[in-house]
């Protein structure tokens, strides 16, 4: 170790003796954690709780409770001294125990109280890093009045947070001026890392931009703006966009509510598990990916249903219920397999699929509701030759509500209504004539309609091209007939290459079915397909992000 024993003992001690608070001017209040869970506890009261001495812990961690909030045989002492220690501020009014076991989360009701009772303006506290290294929370008649500045850059790990520190002036003390930072380490020669490095460690990818300049991200620039780092949340986009199946199986498992939301500590944990992208620090990366609702927990239905192909989204929507529709065909073309499909809904075979109870909060009712796992289950169980592409598209169109689980009734009864309505043998069948049959053009030369067929062989390719195995950029080069920047894939070029990669795919395509392929990806229909047309049609986007981009180009 870097220092002895004997050391270590007297940094023991004089963390005893730090203070637990100091006021500035009478007007500022400094503390490490939060204020207490009694919003009338003076500063005299504070100052008169004997400080020497080891935090007491909780009665609650050494009986065995539950609760966090104040035991009758607690002195109120310790109370406030556990409070101020490791209390957090949240955006809810109230108080609320704290998953750290020890201190309270309290609302902006109880800082107006607590500040008013001691005729103080602003609250600084620590205990919380964040990303800039600083955050403002509790607005009370137009401003903020609790402040977390978080002095240790790079507390998670490297590249993970700022580190900040708040400059305050006699003329304006409640106007602080934050100054942020990170520090290097002269002796190791470490560079500074955007916490998006680690990605590029972690996967083992290269990603040009994001080694220039590095080390000179400057704190005045939101870093989702920054340019180079959009190449690495690509990347992410499309790991999490293929591996969305694994992803909803393991948030279904988290989800006691079955509600389809989870704590944002649960997001990390399955978002690290599934990802398999070591040290990347997703709890600061969520801003990026998913939103959080008023309670603090994320619906991760919403959040899986973000990150799209635009061109394949646009697809399914040209052919409509067509996956829907293929399964209630399937059903019924075997009484056995219909019978056996109602029955394992029903959960009449417990071994085989475990139903759960959804409970109402407002009356006893209840109704059976099935996670994905199960859903897949059943369908495999039923062999009814469906990709797992399929399976999760199925399941999120029975999944209306983004709850994050299906109710039996609702398939069960789409199940039944699609039967009544299905009479006649639609136009838009899945069939085997229709996937090698010529697309209808327009005048352009651009498709009009698109087959099942053609639906699945773009999911496969994009699967290969984004799963790590081929690569986006390098599916291009490889069919281009050179590697120059305005290289594009003629019909021919194309042809040869869509050969050559059928080996990788589970179906053989025709010349007629690549052509039709071709005119798909032609996204800007010049009878070539460039770079962009082919990174188009098959990277992943956030649409929820484009379509607020969109609405905010055409309100300005």
């Amino acid at each position: 170790t870097k220092y002895d024993k004997e050391m270590y003992f007297l940094l023991q001690r004089s963390f005893d003796s730090l203070p637990l608070g100091t006021c500035i001017d009478g007007k500022v209040l400094v503390l490490h954690g939060g204020i207490p869970r009694f919003p009338k506890t003076s500063i005299e009261f504070i100052n008169s709780i004997n400080r020497f001495r080891p935090m007491p812990i909780p009665l609650q961690q050494v009986h065995g409770r539950e609760s966090s909030f104040e035991n009758p045989l607690e002195p109120k002492e310790d109370i406030v001294f556990q409070d101020i220690l490791w209390s957090d501020p949240c955006h809810k009014p109230g108080i609320f125990r704290n998953d750290r076991g020890a201190g309270i989360r309290f609302g902006p009701d109880v800082t107006r109280k607590f500040l008013e009772h001691n005729n103080l303006s602003l609250i600084f506290r620590s205990h919380e890093p964040f990303l800039c290294g600083y955050e403002k929370h509790h607005e009370i008649d137009g401003k903020e009045r609790v402040i977390t500045v978080f002095s240790a850059s790079d507390y998670d790990g490297e590249g993970t947070n700022l580190g900040s520190y708040a400059v305050l002036s006699a003329s304006n003390i409640t106007q602080p001026i934050f100054q942020t930072y990170r520090v290097r380490n002269e002796k190791e020669n470490r560079q500074t890392q955007h916490p998006l490095h680690l990605l590029a460690n972690a996967s083992g990818k290269v990603f040009p931009h994001l080694h220039e300049n590095q080390g000179q991200f400057p704190t005045d620039v939101p870093w989702s703006g920054i340019s180079s780092i959009e190449n690495v949340l690509r990347y992410l986009r499309e790991q999490i966009y293929v591996k969305k199946h694994v992803l909803l199986k393991q948030f279904n498992a988290m989800d006691r509510t079955m509600k389809g939301t989870v704590w944002k500590v649960e997001w990390v944990e399955a978002m690290s598990t599934v990802m398999e992208l070591e040290h990347l620090p997703w709890f600061f990366l969520r801003p990026y990916f998913a939103e959080e609702d008023s309670n603090g927990r994320i619906n991760y239905a919403n959040f899986l249903s973000r990150y799209q192909n635009e061109l394949i989204l646009n697809m399914r929507r040209d052919l409509g219920d067509i996956v829907p529709l293929k399964l209630s065909r399937a059903i019924r073309q075997n009484k056995r397999t219909e019978k056996l499909f109602f029955e394992l809904l029903a959960g009449k075979y417990p071994n085989i699929l475990r139903t759960k109870d959804k409970a109402s909060a407002e009356s006893t009712a209840t109704k059976e509701i099935i996670s994905f796992g199960e859903f897949e289950m059943i369908l495999n169980v039923l062999d009814l030759g469906l990709s797992d592409e399929e399976t999760f598209q199925l399941f999120n169109f029975f999944d209306s509500d983004c709850e994050g689980f299906l109710s039996t009734k609702r398939v069960t009864g789409y199940v039944r209504m699609a039967w009544e309505k299905d009479g006649v043998c639609s136009s838009r069948e899945p069939s085997a004539t229709l996937s090698d049959s010529p697309i209808r053009e327009r005048s352009s030369g651009k498709a009009t309609r698109v087959s099942i067929f053609e639906l699945e062989i773009m999911q496969e390719l994009q699967n290969l091209f984004i799963s790590g195995k081929v690569g986006i950029d390098k599916a291009f080069y490889f069919m281009a007939s050179c590697e120059a920047e305005n290289a594009v894939i003629s019909l021919q070029d194309f042809q040869k290459g869509m050969k050559a990669l059928t080996m990788s795919l589970k179906t053989p395509m025709n010349d007629q079915q690549i052509r039709n392929l071709f005119l798909l990806i032609d996204l800007d229909e010049d009878g070539n397909i460039s770079f962009d047309d082919f990174t188009g049609s098959f990277s992943v986007h956030d649409v929820l992000l484009e379509f607020r981009e969109l609405k905010r180009t055409e309100s300005a």
